[in-house]
């Protein structure tokens, strides 16, 4: 009896191994199946402004699940445009692209043979899996379309109906002009157009609803659109090295722009309507030409950093002061005399520099910029200081040098954060000379970095 129990259990044990080690490997084989084989290598970018792994294996078909597609949608609301593409895979050849066009999310092409394929690219029926004359059209899925470094002086009018593409890349690319089609890319949300021999812009492509960057720097781009404002999802809009004379009046409908770059254009002034860019928060155009500031631009009250370094600034409108988030003002390089009293509104100002204009004087109440660590006055006609400078009492660094001081005010010893003084000795007297280096012993400043005769 007991040797029947026995070998009952022994074979209720091994029907139970053979059981689950047939789930198991059933397991294992459904997993198999569902694996998609993807060998990622790493691609030189030189220009590209964004992080990504490319797919160049020529062995096997590269192909992205659904569920995955799914997963990384449904992620879209945690993570940036950036962050959500990145997680998709990238194809650097056109040839392994067309194979599976409907499978195709992302396509980085800087190869000269693929861009001679691009550019011949048209809207006719091919044979499929050839890449050439192949439609852009085909990659009905594709978001993020990058072509750059390479020779591609036209760019096909079927990339207007890539309706799915979000992210579109063509710096450094040669490119003359961009057909009229590009409108048609509704869901397009970044642009960039820099290292490009573009002249102008069609109007076009003020019909982007949902473009939010649009940046275009070292191109030969004259003139924006008129109806540039009609893109009002835009937040950055960088136009640097490029040859602007001038900005259109609706640049102020664009209401959640949030960062202008307008540096080393040939601008002679800024119109109007800018002060009415409520979302601006970065706004620089340093080298150009201007020589004077619109009144309006003090409601940009959101602003915090304001750069107008070399042009020909002669004066500040006094609705400067209304900007209570600005933290950085750079005015160096300018011909400016005088400053408005105004300026000692800005109470939230970290960083200001004067340096290179034609100062005679600082304004007294320059002393109500208490949260100011560094100031630049250098290369002025400064004979002397505000004693309201004493005031200053989170300043870090201080530089006066190439001015010609006869007096500093004995408040300079209150400045007891103060770490850096650049100062010129050759007009102060021995007595003041000997008072700073007293007051200097109250400072964080080195006694042997107080200038002696």
């Amino acid at each position: 009896m007991l040797s029947s129990y026995i070998v009952i259990a022994l074979r209720y044990s091994l029907a139970t191994v053979l059981v689950l080690t047939g789930v198991c490997s059933c397991a294992q084989t459904t997993t198999a199946q569902n694996t998609i084989p993807l060998q990622a290598s790493k691609s030189k970018r030189s220009a590209s402004v964004f992080q990504q792994t490319k797919i160049s294996s020529q062995k096997e078909k590269h192909t992205l699940t659904r569920v995955q597609v799914k997963n990384t949608q449904d992620d879209s609301t945690k993570l940036s445009l950036k962050e959500e593409l990145s997680r998709l895979p990238v194809y650097s050849s056109l040839s392994e692209a067309i194979k599976d066009p409907l499978h195709v999310y992302r396509l980085e092409l800087s190869d000269p043979a693929d861009m001679k394929a691009i550019t011949q690219l048209t809207d006719t029926e091919t044979k499929p899996g050839s890449a050439a004359n192949t439609s852009l059209a085909q990659f009905t899925n594709l978001r993020e379309l990058s072509l750059f470094n390479t020779v591609l002086p036209k760019l096909s009018a079927s990339v207007g109906q890539l309706k799915k593409l979000q992210v579109l890349n063509l710096t450094n690319s040669q490119l003359q002009s961009l057909p009229p089609e590009i409108g048609q890319l509704l869901s397009l949300e970044e642009l960039n157009l820099s290292l490009n021999p573009i002249e102008s812009l069609p109007s076009e492509i003020t019909q982007l609803s949902k473009l939010r960057e649009l940046t275009m720097i070292q191109t030969r781009l004259k003139t924006l659109p008129e109806n540039i404002g009609k893109l009002q999802k835009l937040q950055s809009l960088n136009l640097y090295g490029s040859q602007l004379t001038a900005l259109p009046e609706s640049i102020g409908n664009l209401k959640q722009l949030q960062s202008l770059n307008i540096n080393s254009n040939a601008l002679t002034r800024l119109p109007a309507s800018l002060g009415e860019l409520s979302s601006l928060e970065h706004l620089s155009a340093e080298y150009n030409q201007l020589s004077a500031l619109p009144e309006s631009i003090g409601g940009l009250n959101k602003l915090t950093s304001l750069n107008l370094t070399s042009n020909q600034l002669s004066g500040l409108p006094s609705s400067l002061g209304n900007m209570k988030e600005l933290k950085s003002l750079q005015l160096s390089d300018n011909r400016l005399t005088a400053l408005p009293e105004s300026m000692g509104k800005l109470t939230a100002l970290k960083d200001l520099n004067l340096g290179n204009n034609h100062l005679t004087s600082l304004p007294e109440s320059v002393g109500s910029l208490t949260k100011l660590n560094k100031l630049f006055v250098n290369k002025n006609q400064l004979a002397t200081l505000p004693e309201s400078i004493g005031k200053l009492t989170e300043l870090k660094n201080m530089g006066l040098q190439e001015n010609p001081l006869t007096k500093l005010p004995d408040g300079i010893g209150e400045l007891r954060q103060l770490e850096s003084l650049q100062l010129d000795a050759s007009h102060l007297p021995q007595a003041e000379l000997d008072k700073l280096r007293l007051n200097m012993s109250k400072t964080l400043v080195p006694q042997w970095a107080i200038p002696s005769r």
